[in-house]
């Protein structure tokens, strides 16, 4: 009795995990991108998410079923990801700012 219990007591904490590092994720792009990028990297990063989340559950199934490179060779993909979204970022401007407020 206690493994199904264990089993969707995991789920739901992984759930609410997700759920509140998603939320952080997205209120910290948004605070420090400027808004001409906000844009590009918010689309770069949903076809990212979209293509990397079935490769990483393929390249889970093959890791568990005995290949070592798999991890490797997705960290490599992973820091390519990163080091191309970084290299496509058209300014290097500033975050942006909260409208002025009045005294």
């Amino acid at each position: 009795m206690s493994g199904p219990v264990l089993l969707f007591a995991g789920c739901t904490i992984a759930g609410f995990a997700v759920s509140i590092t998603g939320t952080v994720w997205q209120s910290l792009i948004q605070a420090e991108l400027p808004t001409e990028e906000l844009g590009v990297f918010s689309s770069v990063e949903g076809f990212l998410g979209a293509a990397g989340v079935p490769a990483g559950m393929v390249a889970g199934g093959w890791a568990l079923d005995g290949i070592g490179y798999v991890a490797g060779g997705v960290a490599v993909v992973l820091i390519g990801c990163a080091v191309a979204v970084q290299m496509t970022m058209r300014t290097p401007g500033t975050a942006r700012q909260g409208p002025a407020r009045q005294p």
